[in-house]
């Protein structure tokens, strides 16, 4: 389980309220965890950091970055800002957008903005929204990437803060199911 489907998941147990059930605490199990390095994908992650609950990104990576026997994992929740990136922090050499510019460079997920191509794929390529995309990435967006898609819980399991009942992540899908007794 990727940390970005991590912040995207809370518990539904009865009477525990949204902000009583999130972000589940992340506990792996001793060798749980899971590092596969791939390309960044500086147009996805433009169009991604806005959307996620930062602390809970924060608070997972730091977690995994814990994991009793995994190796390798240094700095994956301590590389993190302690805010969210603004978009164009996550290009080298980018700059904050200019009086009377939204950062949204016109087509609505800031990439024009910040100095690159619009993304935009009309179906009449194969190419994906970045391949054209010559920017490179910081050194912040580097870290971002990494605790969101190259490090993963294989082992462990997710624990409702409020309520203390433990999801089990088995081979790296987390088991969210409810028994009988918790449905509201």
């Amino acid at each position: 389980m990727k940390l970005l489907l991590h912040n995207m998941l809370q518990s539904h147990v009865k009477g525990v309220t949204a902000e009583d059930g999130f972000p589940l605490v992340v506990e792996p199990s001793a060798g749980g965890v899971e590092e596969t390095p791939c390309d960044v994908d500086l147009a996805f992650l433009i169009r991604q950091v806005p959307r996620l609950d930062w602390p809970a990104l924060r608070a997972g990576a730091a977690a995994l970055e814990a994991a009793p026997g995994c190796v390798g994992l240094a700095g994956l929740g301590s590389d993190l800002p302690e805010t969210a990136p603004e978009p164009w922090e996550l290009v080298e050499g980018g700059s904050p957008p200019g009086p009377g510019d939204d950062g949204s460079g016109g087509n609505g997920d800031g990439d024009a903005a910040m100095g690159g191509p619009p993304s935009h794929n009309d179906g009449d390529d194969d190419t994906s929204d970045s391949s054209d995309d010559d920017r490179e990435p910081t050194a912040v967006a580097r870290a971002v990437h990494r605790a969101l898609l190259e490090v993963q819980l294989l082992e462990g399991d997710l624990v409702c803060p409020s309520t203390g009942r433990r999801f089990p992540v088995r081979r790296g899908v987390p088991n969210m199911k409810l028994r009988e007794d918790e449905v509201a």
